[in-house]
């Protein structure tokens, strides 16, 4: 098998930033716009048999 190894350099985040409380995205956003993908991909590929959008 053949296998590749990856280094990445991360720079350190403040703990500021890390426990910053800024309002973020609800749930309910955040699923409509996975919805609104999911129908342009489904769209996209409708021509093309055997590709497709996976949703439950």
């Amino acid at each position: 098998m053949d296998r590749i190894d990856l280094h990445v350099e991360v720079t350190p985040v403040a703990f500021s930033e890390l426990s910053n409380h800024n309002e973020s995205e609800s749930s309910s956003a955040i699923r409509e716009r996975v919805i609104g993908a999911r129908e342009i991909q489904s769209a996209r590929y409708a021509e093309m048999p055997g590709t497709f959008a996976m949703h439950k």
